[in-house]
């Protein structure tokens, strides 16, 4: 196809374009495409050529029409000819050095005559159309190439000589092509290039599945003021990449491209901070950050933040279990023990590990008939 030609030959020089491919789709039941075989008599090899193509084509969901299927039309073969190349969806073009001598008219007088007036004919159509939308050259052997007219080298030919010469000419004719366009999903928001404050602040949020306190903000941040931290997120919310809602921060769109990856120490300081603030507002602003403190332990580094790590699962233990959800207690409980051994523990992390193995581990085992285990 095109100016590339395919790597297979054709075993058969009379049927290059004979192959059992069955293709994905057909053409639409409502109509097929139709085609017409514009073309020169020169030998009955090249006729027979012609003819082939134009059976395979019928066979195969194209209503292709060639001169061979007509003994006398009614109307004379010059209307015939005109009515052919006018109505159908495509003009197929085959390319030889004797077609394109008739194609422009520079045959011997009386010789050719048919090829000759469909050249007028597809000529007339181009200049009329201003462009081509059905003209399809093609040629059974690629030293025909150089014998496309030049009127028609603009447009992509098929090189019958190879199967897959074929195969895309039919693609072409039937509107199959070779890969499918996606849909157009939405426009991904990126952000601008971040400062420190604002990429943490943003990784944080994304880590976090639930809105922030800016409370929490602020300590991660090291700021004493709220205002501090609204002046900070001041280029984030006019992007509209979050939002504040009373106290708290979230992003608006997490598929929102630019977001730095969190670090394990950015999560446990954190960590750090919401559990401080879980501690101070036992309420339901409170409770409303305990998965807020299971996205940060999990994903804090368990070496350097043993300690807030650790005490996870004893700080939230009764709200975590009020949720109905055994796995995630029974997670959060192995994680917290994971922790509490990291090496040069203390009196605290001994207890931190004693109640997620009684009140975690061996809570969920009793309550699913495993305490055996």
């Amino acid at each position: 196809m095109g100016r590339r030609r395919p790597d297979t030959k054709s075993s058969s020089p009379l049927l290059p374009f004979h192959d059992n491919t069955e293709f994905l789709r057909r053409p639409s039941p409502d109509r097929s495409p139709s085609a017409f075989i514009s073309y020169s008599h020169e030998t009955p090899e090249h006729d027979e050529r012609v003819l082939n193509l134009a059976m395979t084509l019928r066979a195969e969901g194209v209503a292709c029409e060639v001169d061979a299927f007509q003994v006398s039309p009614p109307e004379g073969w010059p209307i015939w000819m005109q009515k052919q190349t006018k109505n159908a969806d495509f003009v197929i073009v085959v390319c030889t050095e004797t077609y394109a001598r008739r194609f422009v008219a520079d045959e011997t007088p009386g010789k050719g005559k048919g090829a000759t007036w469909e050249g007028r004919l597809i000529q007339q159509d181009l200049y009329d159309a201003g462009e081509n939308r059905r003209i399809i050259p093609i040629v059974f052997d690629p030293a025909d190439v150089a014998h496309i007219p030049s009127v028609l080298r603009s447009a992509t030919y098929y090189d019958l000589s190879q199967d897959s010469g074929y195969r895309e000419l039919h693609r072409a004719l039937t509107n199959q092509p070779r890969v499918e366009k996606r849909p157009v999903g939405p426009m991904p928001k990126r952000l601008p290039d971040l400062d420190s404050g604002e990429s943490d602040v943003s990784a944080l949020l994304h880590l976090c599945p639930d809105s922030v306190p800016l409370e929490v903000i602020a300590n991660v941040l090291g700021q004493h003021a709220i205002t501090g931290v609204v002046k900070l997120l001041q280029r984030l919310l006019e992007a509209a990449v979050l939002k504040i809602e009373g106290d708290a921060v979230q992003l608006t769109d997490r598929s929102v491209d630019g977001i730095p990856p969190p670090s394990g120490s950015l999560a446990a300081t954190g960590l750090q901070a919401s559990l401080e603030f879980f501690e101070n507002h036992r309420s339901t602003a409170g409770r409303g950050q305990v998965m807020n403190i299971v996205a940060l332990a999990k994903a804090a580094d368990i070496h350097t933040a043993s300690t807030q790590v650790s005490r996870t699962f004893r700080a939230i233990q009764s709200v975590l279990k009020s949720f109905g959800n055994k796995r995630l207690v029974l997670d959060v409980a192995r994680r917290s023990i994971e922790a509490s051994k990291v090496s040069g523990r203390g009196t605290e992390q001994v207890e931190d590990e004693a109640v997620a193995a009684i009140c975690g581990v061996s809570w969920v085992y009793q309550r699913t008939g495993r305490l055996s285990e």
